[in-house]
């Protein structure tokens, strides 16, 4: 009786393992294009900073000498703090594609951010006689 059960158990164990190594293998496979992918993407978002960091240094038109010195700081600070990414990104929609094409960036026409006082016109109310 003993045989009898040390061959089922052995053919669990042996059917058991070949169920994960393949499905080890599915894991290990998915984990390698996971990678892969996330690989490709920091390499593109790099090279995207860099175009950007070389677009901000070689670019003649700026709104003011200003912005040029504080996008190119705030573009060489990203790289350390892992956030190239985002002025990357921020960069090329918001100050590159409206220059490109001729217009001031949306964020530098707009005076309300200003901390300027706003100057209101005073009403003043006649009295009925």
């Amino acid at each position: 009786m003993m045989p009898k059960l040390h061959n089922k158990l052995m053919h669990f164990i042996a059917d058991t393992t070949d169920a994960a190594v393949a499905l080890g293998g599915f894991f290990t496979v998915f984990a390698a294009v996971f990678v892969l992918i996330l690989l490709v993407s920091a390499l593109a978002l790099f090279l995207l900073w860099l175009v950007m960091l070389i677009d901000a240094f070689n670019r003649k038109q700026w709104p003011s000498s200003e912005l040029r010195i504080i996008v190119i700081i705030v573009l060489l600070v990203s790289l350390p703090l892992q956030l190239y990414w985002l002025t990357a990104l921020l960069y090329y929609f918001s100050i590159k594609r409206p220059l490109d094409a001729g217009r001031t960036p949306s964020f530098l026409s707009d005076t309300s951010w200003s901390s300027a006082p706003k100057k209101r016109k005073r009403t003043t109310r006649r009295s009925k006689k």
